[in-house]
């Protein structure tokens, strides 16, 4: 009979050990997010100051929807920052105790209400770690999802920063093709400009040539008068 319960409890304290070795795997995964999230802070930072440094003041509203997108995706990644570091809080496992009153324990019961008695200790154990399993088990998985949304967000950030560049290369191109027209206009000259009327002088005596410039000049007076 007593072989039955020493099975129990061994089980017990066995299914105790991987629920605290679940712990340590949670932990050490929450301390490779937070290690990658404050790295991704700082870089994250420095890209956003150059784009609000490019879009203020606002020219348009895709600007104002790169603005937006950098807020929201600095605001996740800071939550995901703060729910990582939520993994580390303090909490209190329930393990075995080696003290006066486990001896005491020991010397005052026979070994088949030992293994018993220690096997509900460890399930109530169990179920109290567990907890704290499942909700830094939570807290991850919220950190992930929080990750992919600013993964997706990152995306968005580039597919806008590139219509931001074709935008400006495109204002450029317009306004090269208006100043291009405007300038051939200017080239162009206009037709209906009236030369000026050029002076006739007489290199020789000729008396019919006389009079015409006499009778050109008395026409000019009349057109002056």
């Amino acid at each position: 009979m007593n072989e039955k319960y020493k099975e129990l409890y061994e089980l017990s304290l066995k299914v105790l050990e991987e629920e605290q070795q679940r712990t340590n795997r949670l932990d050490e995964k929450a301390s490779r997010y937070f290690s990658v999230l404050s790295f991704l802070i700082g870089i994250y930072g420095i890209f956003c100051s150059k784009i609000i440094a490019g879009c203020i003041p606002l020219k348009g509203w895709v600007d104002g929807g790169l603005l937006m997108l950098c807020f929201l995706n600095f605001a996740g990644l800071v939550l995901a920052w703060f729910l990582c570091f939520a993994v580390f809080r303090q909490h209190v496992i329930v393990k075995i105790p080696l003290n006066a009153e486990i001896i005491k324990f020991f010397n005052d019961n026979e070994l088949l209400d030992i293994h018993y008695a220690l096997a509900k200790a460890n399930k109530d154990a169990l179920v109290d770690n567990r907890k704290i399993s499942d909700r830094k088990s939570s807290l991850l998985a919220n950190t992930y999802r929080l990750l992919s949304g600013v993964m997706i967000f990152m995306v968005l950030i580039m597919g806008f920063l590139g219509l931001k560049t074709w935008c400006q290369k495109n204002l450029l191109k317009n306004g090269g093709v208006e100043m291009a027209e405007e300038n051939k206009r200017q080239d162009k000259p206009k037709e209906d400009v009236k030369p000026p009327v050029y002076d006739r002088i007489t290199e020789g005596y000729d008396p019919d040539k006389a009079k015409k410039i006499e009778k050109g000049v008395v026409e000019k007076e009349k057109e002056k008068k």
